[in-house]
């Protein structure tokens, strides 16, 4: 009787090391066969915490240590760690997030979002305002799961914000809310470091089309191609641009979701690139 019952340990204990093996090589195969993906939440104070497989939360502006951000200490990453502009929050707001994801991750697609605002992912692709049923989180509910995002970014290289249409020039927009020198200053030096795209900003600069909210999910090699412009340009002008009020100091903010709107109409314009929009929810 013990005999059987020695045996029988031993045949159960090998069919969980078998398991265990079979188990480890199946997600290595998936590892291989799936690019990593990290979306970025962006945070700057105390809200409900979304992550999960590919959403990661980071804290913006940490070097800074408001006392608005000290409760997402130890509850995340901050920006103010390897090669970061932390400092710089104030001014670059999720601007300095981007900053670190370009510098410090290596997963082969990266995204940013912000802590109550994310798109809306459709497996196919297409707009929807409809949020997944039978979910337990708000990730689940807007469809920012790793299965959903790894068959969308098998179609596309850039996901954005769903294209609005302006009542009135993209130039117009600006200078309605914003110091209009400041656009001047960041158009001059593009069509001076940068002149085969003068074409592209006077397309976007006269049209009526803006991409908004610096949100993207996109292939790591183009968020290097994109930050290198981005930074480029903002750390060249940031001295001329305006800190008239609080709000106005925020204008490297305010210019990148204008140059984004450059930068990637220029790729659309002259690339192969599959650019992928999205609706944005907002988290109550």
């Amino acid at each position: 009787m013990k005999k059987y019952k020695f045996e029988w340990i031993v045949f159960i204990v090998t069919v969980i090391e078998l398991s265990a093996i079979a188990g480890f090589i199946a997600y290595q195969k998936y590892k291989f066969s799936h690019p990593k993906i990290e979306v970025y939440a962006v945070y700057h104070k105390d809200f409900p915490i979304n992550r999960n497989e590919v959403v990661i939360p980071i804290h913006a502006g940490r070097a800074l240590k408001h006392d608005y951000g000290m409760p997402l200490l130890n509850k995340m990453i901050g920006d103010n760690t390897g090669d970061n502009i932390s400092l710089k929050n104030d001014r670059y707001a999720e601007l300095t997030a981007t900053y670190w994801v370009w510098k410090n991750s290596k997963a082969d697609y990266v995204g940013i979002i912000h802590y109550r605002r994310s798109f809306i992912i459709q497996p196919d692709g297409l707009h929807s305002f409809e949020k997944h049923q039978h979910c337990f989180s708000y990730l689940c509910e807007v469809g920012m799961t790793a299965v959903n995002l790894h068959q969308l970014m098998q179609k596309y290289d850039v996901i954005m914000p769903a294209t609005a249409y302006l009542p009135m020039t993209f130039l117009e927009y600006y200078n309605r809310s914003h110091i209009p020198n400041d656009l001047q200053v960041a158009v001059q030096y593009i069509r001076e470091k940068y002149p085969e795209m003068n074409d592209t900003v006077n397309y976007v600069l006269y049209g009526h089309q803006f991409n908004s909210r610096n949100m993207f999910i996109m292939r790591k090699d183009l968020l290097d191609k994109y930050a290198a412009w981005l930074f480029d340009v903002l750390f060249h002008i940031d001295s001329k641009l305006s800190r008239e009020t609080d709000y106005q100091s925020r204008a490297p903010g305010f210019l990148a979701e204008r140059l984004w709107t450059i930068w990637i109409r220029h790729q659309m314009r002259t690339t192969n690139i599959k650019v992928g929009e999205m609706f944005i929810d907002t988290q109550k």
